[in-house]
């Protein structure tokens, strides 16, 4: 080989995009995504996950810490475990593989089943509960639509089901994953209750009353619950509504 031969090979493979292994960093990682768990150490027979909005304003995605500890002081053999979207990170080092899309909605289910289907085996839980905000709330119901079966039931609170219908209202577009499409393929013993506040103004209280109403008419196990008066952060009477929720399916 010629030494500009060489050069050019040396060049190509400079300006080739670099992909990163299927790592995390900074803790414990599930399919490549960082998660803080509380509860037993090894062994649990029911999971329930937490998984955070976009947080667009930007920092750490690590709100949901709080909710999942006091969740699992409640709950007796119950893993409660924060997980971490891709790209994301918390303000203990922990930071998820992949790319947050600018902190943007996007389609992030297929990391999120890979994660939550590892973090099964790995406690050998019999039972597994999901609870997702905004942008969590929409990749768990792609989730439940794509992989039926994983998760016996989810609460979902704010979450954005019709990608058309929000682009066309906001006038640009939205990506991510539309649950809509996905009602036909969800397991029938899949428990689904929406949270929503009726004065949201991030993400309309029409999508999750259009997402039950489809759920409901496709005869799945389906509720919406409205919360008068609040608008989309998960704090106070929305945290506390999706919380209540939650309980009524890990019993």
């Amino acid at each position: 080989m010629t030494r500009w031969a060489a050069l050019l090979i040396a060049s190509l493979l400079a300006l080739a995009p670099f992909h990163k292994a299927s790592a995390c960093d900074g803790g414990a990682c599930a399919a490549g995504l960082a998660y803080e768990a509380f509860g037993p150490k090894d062994h649990a027979s029911t999971l329930v996950i937490f998984i955070h909005g976009s947080v667009s304003a930007g920092g750490p995605a690590d709100y949901m810490y709080r909710f999942a500890r006091a969740f699992s002081e409640t709950h007796r053999d119950v893993e409660a475990i924060a997980l971490l979207m891709p790209g994301y990170y918390d303000n203990n080092g922990k930071r998820s593989d992949g790319n947050d899309h600018g902190r943007r909605t996007f389609d992030g289910s297929t990391e999120v089943s890979n994660a939550i289907t590892a973090l099964k085996a790995q406690y050998g839980a019999k039972r597994v509960f999901a609870l997702g905000h905004s942008n969590g709330a929409m990749n768990l119901g792609g989730v439940i639509g794509k992989y039926p079966g994983l998760i016996d039931g989810v609460v979902l609170v704010s979450g954005i089901y019709d990608l058309n219908a929000i682009s066309q209202m906001r006038g640009k577009q939205y990506g991510g994953i539309a649950g809509q499409d996905y009602i036909s393929s969800i397991a029938r013993t899949t428990t689904i209750i929406a949270v929503h506040g009726t004065e949201d103004v991030t993400v309309p209280f029409e999508q999750s009353q259009n997402f039950i109403a489809a759920a409901k008419a496709a005869k799945l196990k389906a509720d919406l619950k409205a919360v008068d008066g609040v608008g989309h952060d998960f704090g106070g009477p929305l945290a506390q509504t999706a919380i209540a929720a939650l309980n009524t399916l890990v019993h």
